[in-house]
Parts: structure tokens; C-alpha cells; sequence
């Protein structure tokens, strides 16, 4: 177990931490403020408690973990994690009731994700919705990661690095489900519709097996790609076509299908460009929320990977981040998440692993280190898989950083937008502005600067949104007045539309009912997914 935090002592009650905790300025009430939870924790840690522990649950679900509070103690009194230590405690002594945030977290654990899905379309039912009274986001489309792993291979491009050019990379990407010709990819900017190229698709309804070549199965009119067999009926005599894939990228060389190299689960990546040199490899960490319920945004990060030059891998076995757990002191479940993911990218060879979302970015780099104890024998595994990790923006800054130059896009038509800062975005510590668009909003500026057509409107004070993951479940009226704040910065900017990089934060900025009129509805994306459609529309 974590070491005990006694941070509390250093606790002095200046109330610096007031003014920016989101869950004590919407009724300004010591309750539910970082101070007040210090009060609890203090007097629980002295076994002086006045109150039930239902009261001291009630304050500590409350709290949204955003961390502002932490940033701006003068006295380093770690309250985020505090709180998290105490829903630990009351949560090994809370009851088995059945509830709607106990249901969320099981379908958010589950590996069946039709019951996430499932929940989310029952809950936008117009009548259920009506009855619950909140909003519930409306899943956009098929998982992007669907039940095998997944490697997208780095776009034909020269990487630009200290040493030199690197040499035009090849550009297959390997269609989900099963094999594709010259270039030939599943659309990554609608991962459900493939759409295929002229000249030749190997379909997966070709072969019965592509381990067996022999049980071959023609396709209407014969067609099985450009010139790939010398002959149909001896399907021994295989000639490869130079720039073609066979099969799940089974094969290391093309040219050699001899020099077979089968990876487990029958995924392998192409590990060296033509002139032998290693190409760059990242890992991709979806989450839960990206890969079930906006796995559009999944789809754009890995664009914008490939289109750098990068080859991406998506293991099929990772699951969520953990933080709905952690946040509701169950350390078991969030621990063998922890566990999970990192087993689904040991031993791949990466150089870094991406995430595109805010909040996992947060689990992973912050809580699994601090959860896994010296006296864990995982935790090498977990401070390997969590050191590994980087959030995009910070990714990219990296690029540039070392001399690889991120592609800039173009916008067919002009928006203004603002950006919310995610409480849980953290730029690297070596992070310096070069630009104003990053003196406003971090690293993420950087891809800001890249997208001809984008104009940034800044935001006064960036208050919290107001999701807080199950903060928003358990206390949604609370989580809508906190919402209702953060839009009246966003009206007073006037963006035609949102940008953020978080999947909470996306939930909340979608839950406009109530907050604006009809006709004064804001589009939300994900930075990623415009600048995605920036490099779509440079080459259109």
C-alpha cells in the first residue's frame, strides 16, 4: 500500500486554496473546500472524528481531484491525494448497495463492451433521459480497437533529425481486419467505413487462412491485387510486389517471404525502413472513452502520428486508465487495471506511448507510481510502462525538440476557437513557451501553430469544466453549476468552436441543455481531430 501522506500537518488554513476549488465557489460552503478536507482528514487521522462517515463521503466525492488547490499551496499539502487515501478508507467500509456510479464502474471495467454501449444508448433514450434528468453522451460509432492488435506504419514522409534526412518510409496501414495493397487503408478519418484504393485489395474474405495459402479463396472476378501471384493455381509460386502487405504484417521482408517473423497474436511491425535504419515506434493508449465512445478521436491521433512519420501500435488488451476507481477509493480495481495495461505494451519496442486524453495521461504518470509501492513486485513493470508515457502535446514538443519538424495543415475554412485547458494537462518540466499561442495553453500551442486557418481566442481565467470523471455521476447538479461558469468565459470569448484534449472535458462541454440557447450551441472537438483534418485538407 502507498506510503501514508502526512501532508496535512503542514496544513495552516490561509485559504489560498479557496478561491480556485471549483466544488466550494459554487455555494462557497468550508465543506466541501481543500481546507475542509484537510479539517476531515486531520481529525480523522486523530481519531476525533465528530461526523458519520456518510457526512465525511459526502465532502470527499466532492472534490473533482483537478489538483488546482495542490499548485497554489504555499505549504506542498498534497489535498488531491489525501482525499484519494481517504475514499480508500471509507470505501473498504461502505455497503454493496446498488447504485448508478457502482453500475458505471463495472461497465467501465467490464471487457464486454457492449455493456458500456448498451448503458450509454439506454440512458439517451429520450424518455430516459427525461427521467434522469442529465445528460448522458451518445457513443459516436464502432470501438476503434476491435479484437486483434493493431500497428498503423508511418506515412511516406522525410523525418527531418539531428544526424540528417531519413529516407522516405513506407506507407502501408494496415487495415483492421484483415490485408491491403499499396497504400490501401482503413480510413482513419472514419474508422468503420474502409475505403479502398484502385489497384488491388487482398480482402480477409481471400484467404481462409493466411497462414495457409494454400486454402485460398477467390474473390468475385479473380481480383487479389496487382500481379501479387505468378499463378492462381500454385499459389507456392508467391511474387511479392514490392510495396504490397500480405496478411496481418506477417512478413519482415517483402522481398524475402522466406524471413518470416510471427509475433504473438500474429502482429508484427515492419522494423526497419529500407535502408535498414529503425523506424520510429510509439505505443497508443486510446482509454476507455476514446476507444468506445469517441473512436473518431483515436482515429485522429493516430493520423496525426502516422503523418509525422511515426508508426503507432494499439495493443487490443488495454481497458481504462483507472482513474473512475482510484477516484472512488476501490485501489483493487484500479490496481489490476494498472496491471492490464501495462502488460498490453511490455516487451513491443517502443520508444514512447502516447495518450491522447488529459485524465489518463494524469493516472498514469501521477497515481500508478504512487500506488504501487517498493514492496510491489509489479512496480518496475508499472514506473517502466508510466515513464514511457507522454501526452500528445508534450509528444510533439519532443519532436521538435530533437530536430523533427511536426507538419503544418490547413483549414478549407477559417474558426476562431478556444481551448480548455484540462485541470489534468501537464506540460513537461522543461516545458518554455516559444510562441503565444503555447504562452496561452501550453504545448499544445505548438499544434495550434501548425494549423493554417485556426485562430486561438483566449480564455480569462480557464475555470475547471466541471466533469471530474465520477464527480459528474454523483453530483451532477454540482458539476452543471460549475459547467454553467466555465461557459460564461467561453461566451464572453465568442468562439465559434471548443477545443479541449480530455474525454471528461469533452463530456461535460457536449452538456450545453440548460446552458445555452438553441441557436447559441457550440461545436466540441479535440484538438487532435483538427488538426487531423488540417493535413487531410493540405492535400485536397
Amino acid at each position: 500500500m502507498k506510503e501514508k501522506d502526512t501532508t496535512y500537518l503542514n496544513c495552516v488554513h490561509c485559504g489560498k486554496c479557496l478561491p480556485v476549488c471549483p466544488s466550494y465557489n459554487t455555494g462557497l460552503n468550508e465543506f466541501f473546500s481543500p481546507r475542509g478536507r484537510v479539517r476531515l482528514v486531520l481529525t480523522d487521522n486523530a481519531d476525533k472524528l465528530p461526523l458519520r462517515a456518510s457526512k465525511v463521503a459526502e465532502s470527499m466525492s466532492a472534490c473533482l481531484l483537478c489538483g488546482r488547490c495542490v499548485k497554489i499551496c504555499p505549504n506542498d499539502v498534497k489535498i488531491d491525494e489525501l482525499v484519494i487515501d481517504e475514499k480508500i478508507k471509507l470505501n473498504e467500509s461502505a455497503g454493496r448497495a446498488f447504485s448508478i456510479d457502482k453500475f458505471a464502474l463495472k461497465a467501465l471495467k467490464s471487457k464486454r463492451k457492449v455493456l458500456l454501449k448498451s448503458a450509454l444508448k439506454i440512458a439517451n433514450i429520450p424518455i430516459i433521459e427525461k427521467l434522469a434528468g442529465r445528460y448522458a453522451p451518445q457513443p459516436e460509432g464502432k470501438s476503434f480497437i476491435a479484437d486483434r492488435d493493431l500497428i498503423f506504419n508511418a506515412d511516406a514522409a522525410v523525418m527531418q533529425s539531428p544526424s540528417g534526412n531519413r529516407p522516405a518510409l513506407r506507407a502501408p496501414l494496415l487495415e483492421r481486419r484483415g490485408v491491403i495493397g499499396e497504400s490501401i487503408y482503413t480510413s482513419l478519418e472514419n474508422p468503420q467505413s474502409p475505403r479502398l484504393k484502385k489497384r488491388g485489395v487482398i480482402g480477409e474474405s481471400i484467404y481462409t487462412s493466411l497462414e495457409n495459402p494454400q486454402s485460398l479463396r477467390l474473390k468475385k472476378r479473380g481480383v487479389i491485387g496487382e500481379s501479387i501471384y505468378t499463378s492462381l493455381e500454385n499459389p507456392q509460386s508467391l511474387r511479392l510486389k514490392k510495396r504490397g502487405v500480405i496478411g496481418e504484417s506477417i512478413y519482415t521482408s517483402l522481398e524475402n517471404p522466406q524471413s518470416l517473423r510471427l509475433k504473438k497474436r500474429g502482429v508484427i511491425r515492419q522494423s526497419a525502413d529500407e535502408d535498414g535504419k529503425n523506424i520510429f515506434k510509439v505505443g497508443y493508449f486510446s482509454g476507455c472513452v476514446f476507444n468506445n465512445i469517441y473512436p473518431q478521436i483515436s482515429a485522429d491521433t493516430v493520423t496525426s502520428l502516422t503523418k509525422n512519420g511515426i508508426e503507432v501500435f494499439v495493443p487490443k488488451s488495454q481497458g481504462c486508465c483507472g482513474l473512475p476507481f482510484i477516484s472512488s477509493g476501490d485501489v483493487k480495481s484500479f490496481k489490476e487495471l494498472a496491471l492490464n495495461n501495462a502488460a498490453a505494451f511490455r516487451g513491443k519496442d517502443l520508444e514512447y506511448i502516447i495518450t491522447s486524453c488529459a485524465s489518463c495521461s494524469y493516472s498514469i504518470n501521477k497515481l500508478y507510481p504512487l500506488y504501487f509501492c517498493e514492496n510491489d513486485e509489479d512496480r518496475a513493470d508499472i514506473l517502466n510502462f508510466s515513464n514511457k508515457l507522454l501526452n500528445i502535446w508534450s509528444f510533439f514538443k519532443e519532436l521538435e525538440k530533437n530536430g523533427v519538424n511536426v507538419k503544418a495543415g490547413k483549414l478549407k475554412q477559417e474558426t476562431s476557437a478556444v481551448f480548455h485547458i484540462p485541470c489534468h494537462l501537464s506540460n513537461s518540466s522543461e516545458f518554455k513557451s516559444s510562441s503565444e499561442n503555447e504562452r496561452l495553453i501550453g504545448e499544445a500551442g505548438l499544434i495550434i501553430d501548425k494549423i493554417d486557418g485556426l485562430k486561438l481566442k483566449p480564455l480569462k481565467h480557464n475555470y475547471c469544466c466541471g466533469n471530474g470523471g465520477m464527480f459528474n455521476i454523483r453530483h451532477y447538479d454540482l458539476s452543471k453549476k460549475i459547467t454553467k461558469r466555465k461557459f460564461k468565459e467561453i461566451r464572453e470569448a465568442s468562439p465559434e468552436e471548443i477545443l479541449t484534449s480530455c474525454s471528461g472535458c469533452m463530456f461535460s462541454l457536449k452538456d450545453q441543455t440548460g446552458t445555452l440557447k438553441e441557436n447559441e450551441r457550440l461545436p466540441v472537438s479535440h484538438l487532435v481531430s483538427v488538426y487531423a483534418q488540417s493535413l487531410k485538407e493540405l492535400k485536397e
